[in-house]
């Protein structure tokens, strides 16, 4: 028995050719020196004060309809 490979053909082939050529180009952008290597870097960003007048926006505070139903909750059968 002898195994013989068949030639690629059909949408096989395409996605393949698809897959090779993004990543020739991944690695293009990966590996190339110049200005795409600038983003390549990580900056932290600029920092910003807090805002406290948004503070009250925070506070939690009690729903009075949801404890007015919990009696009756309790009495269900």
């Amino acid at each position: 028995m002898s195994a013989q490979a068949r030639p690629m053909t059909g949408p096989t082939a395409g996605l393949l050719a698809l897959d090779l050529g993004l990543a020739a180009v991944l690695a293009v952008l990966w590996l190339a020196p110049g200005a795409p290597a600038q983003w390549r870097t990580w900056q932290a960003p600029q920092p910003q004060p807090p805002s406290l007048d948004d503070i009250d926006a925070a506070q939690l505070t009690p729903n009075p309809a949801a404890g007015a139903a919990y009696p009756g909750v309790l009495q269900r059968p």
